[in-house]
């Protein structure tokens, strides 16, 4: 059998279409994959990474607290920011307790090891309220007066 011209060209734009077709199921294939693997990356680590950088602002705020109820001179006003610093404390911990729970670690390998530490460490967080209760007003006034210079 001879090959013509008109049966190359047929073959030629039979192959090309049936590559076209094998591509474009291979693309289908391949985009819920990455939509899959997408999904797992802001289930997993994008959603540690918010919980850090709350916990983080949540650190920076109860610390922000603490400082202003040590240098306050007014026993009441010291008692609202360490009522402030404990609310930024729970609002530290109780996210992280929540991510220790979730399903998201599971895209870590160490996952399961690093989460039943961080979950002994977040338990039972510090109360400022409890620390206040121990403080006499002679230790806070003498750490006024270093503070303040007098």
């Amino acid at each position: 059998m001879r090959f013509t011209i008109k049966l190359k060209l047929g073959l030629a734009f039979g192959i090309m279409t049936l590559l076209l077709i094998g591509i474009a199921v291979y693309g289908s294939l391949s985009l819920g994959t990455l939509n899959e693997a997408s999904g797992n990356m802001i289930a997993g680590p994008m959603r540690r990474l918010e919980l850090a950088l709350n916990a983080n602002v949540a650190e920076v705020n109860a610390i922000r607290a603490q400082k202003n109820a040590l240098l306050s001179t007014d026993t009441d006003v010291a008692a609202g920011f360490y009522k402030e610093a404990d609310q930024n404390l729970q609002a530290m911990s109780t996210p992280s307790m929540a991510a220790l729970r979730s399903p998201c670690r599971k895209a870590s390998p160490i996952g399961k090891s690093c989460g039943r530490s961080a979950r002994n460490s977040v338990k039972n967080p510090p109360s400022c309220s409890n620390l206040m209760l121990r403080a006499t007003n002679q230790a806070r006034w003498r750490f006024h007066s270093v503070i303040s210079g007098r």
